[in-house]
């Protein structure tokens, strides 16, 4: 199985076992990697089709059955996964970028966006950041501690942002929005 799928399964597992709830919703925030960028060299940039983006992956994979029995299905059920996706082209950890894509048409600073993207989507289950390919633009002049960093100043953000996790128990009424910290999924550079 995929590491992506692997570590997100993991923590989901562990996340619903603490929750006890029956669906599972995943926000990936990332870059072009995470909108479905296909870098085939065109004249017109294309995005990778429905169904074939990572994400669109992670969300059969996690869903999927194959070749389990039923006690193995009952131990790593998650429910209803919803992965919901907040991408854009060139978006950076922390970093803006003067040279910008479409001459500054758009915000890239990864940063900039978070909470928006967070209370957005919220009550959210796990929060996979697929950030910091953008952060080796040379323009930026970024290091790899740099780059770490901007990462992990992302990971304080959501560690900090209030109601955004769902809370352990709910009633007919709705989803209670007062519950912990979601859990975070680092994809990195390979």
């Amino acid at each position: 199985m995929n590491p992506i799928v692997t570590r997100v399964r993991s923590q989901l597992q562990m996340h619903l076992r603490r929750q006890k709830t029956t669906s599972t919703t995943i926000l990936c925030f990332g870059d072009s990697n995470t909108w479905g960028y296909d870098p085939k060299p065109r004249l017109i940039p294309r995005r990778i089709p429905d169904g074939q983006r990572w994400t669109d992956l992670l969300e059969q994979k996690l869903t999927q059955h194959d070749h389990q029995t039923e006690q193995e299905q009952e131990q790593t059920k998650l429910g209803k996964v919803n992965v919901l996706v907040d991408a854009l082209n060139a978006r950076t950890t922390i970093y803006s970028d003067p040279a910008g894509p479409c001459d500054g048409e758009y915000n890239c600073n990864g940063r900039d966006m978070l909470m928006t993207s967070l209370h957005t989507h919220k009550p959210l289950d796990v929060v996979v950041l697929a950030l910091g390919t953008n952060d080796l633009k040379v323009q930026l002049s970024n290091t790899e501690h740099s780059i770490a960093s901007g990462v992990r100043i992302l990971a304080r953000d959501i560690m900090r942002a209030t109601n955004i996790g769902r809370a352990s128990s709910g009633d007919d009424n709705g989803v209670s929005l007062s519950g912990s910290c979601p859990e975070i999924v680092i994809v990195g550079v390979p």
